[in-house]
């Protein structure tokens, strides 16, 4: 008696699983058949996405792209029609499926008769700058082609495009410059060439920029100030700085000797216990450090001025003028 509901659980496990294991082929099929509902319902503007959909996922199912050609046809887009009864053609010559026998020569016959229907445009795009106005091509620098708001690859510029009637707006720009835009409108086997002038704007003039190695005629080029000039003030700010230093060493100094004459009142005449020890110890290290930073300063900054006293002056130079070239060194 419970053979049965085993059964069943077993039965709808196993579908479960099936469906959660649907590999792209699956879902191409059950897209194809919704399509194909759609279109036998008369609405082929929702059953083409979906034929689009089950063929890019199956690409073998040659069926999907029939239709989408038929139903292309049925909407009225020559072009777009014409387009998938090509690529029909083209499919079928590798494939040996007999279920597609005799297509090859109906989707010739299908793009053939479309022909005439399909509209075209053709973008012409003249850029016009200082020099003239030259027509672009897909070397142009900086050009920019749009369809619809889409970007369209700038190789198709001068090129007739298959279009499915309806209008359509076209926009072409230079980089820098002010976009043109224009619109078109095609009806079935029409043909229009559209122009469009876009203007490259010009670049600033760059101001030459002035070599030190070059002088101009009548100008004048600053001697280089040597060596001694950076040195010279590294000098006079590490002297300035040790001197600053023999500065707090000698206030500390004088703080070991306070603290070591309340200690020790009578230190100059009189043994000092061991409260004076330490005043004592500090006076004598500050002392130290006093002298030292005292001559590395006075050094250091007597060094560095000579430096700066025998750098190049800032007002040796080179005068080149009209009939003259003059070396001027003022020692003031």
């Amino acid at each position: 008696m419970r053979r049965a509901p085993l059964c069943v659980v077993v039965a709808v496990t196993l579908f479960a699983s099936a469906r959660a294991w649907a590999t792209p082929e699956d879902d191409a099929k059950d897209l194809f058949v919704r399509g194909r509902e759609l279109r036998a319902a008369n609405n082929c503007a929702d059953a083409t996405p979906l034929f689009r959909k089950a063929f890019e996922l199956m690409p073998s199912g040659l069926g999907s792209l029939r239709n989408i050609a038929e139903c292309e046809q049925m909407l009225g887009h020559a072009a777009s029609a014409r387009r998938a009864w090509l690529d029909l053609r083209r499919a079928l010559l590798t494939s040996t499926e007999e279920k597609y026998a005799g297509w090859r020569e109906e989707a010739e016959a299908a793009a053939a008769e479309l022909a005439p229907r399909v509209a075209s445009v053709r973008v012409d795009v003249v850029v016009s700058d200082k020099n003239g106005e030259q027509p672009a091509s897909a070397t142009t620098p900086g050009l920019e082609l749009m369809e619809n708001g889409a970007t369209l690859p700038s190789a198709l510029v001068g090129t007739e495009l298959e279009r499915d009637p309806g209008t359509y707006r076209l926009r072409a720009a230079i980089k820098g410059g002010a976009p043109v835009e224009e619109s078109v409108t095609l009806a079935a086997g029409e043909h229009k060439v559209l122009r469009l002038r876009v203007v490259r704007p010009e670049r600033p003039a760059e101001a030459p920029s002035p070599s030190p190695s070059s002088p101009s005629r009548g100008g004048e080029v600053p001697a280089d100030r040597g060596w001694q000039w950076p040195a010279g003030w590294v000098a006079v700010g590490i002297g300035g700085a040790s001197l600053v230093a023999a500065g707090v060493a000698l206030g500390l100094r004088q703080g070991a000797l306070s603290d070591l004459e309340a200690a020790c009142p009578a230190y100059e005449t009189s043994p000092c216990g061991e409260s004076a020890r330490d005043p004592v110890s500090r006076g004598q290290t500050m002392s130290t450090l006093t002298t030292a930073f005292g001559l590395a300063g006075i050094v250091l900054g007597g060094a560095g001025a000579a430096l700066l006293l025998t750098a190049p002056s800032a007002r040796t130079g080179l005068r080149v003028g009209p009939g003259q070239v003059a070396f001027r060194v003022d020692l003031d």
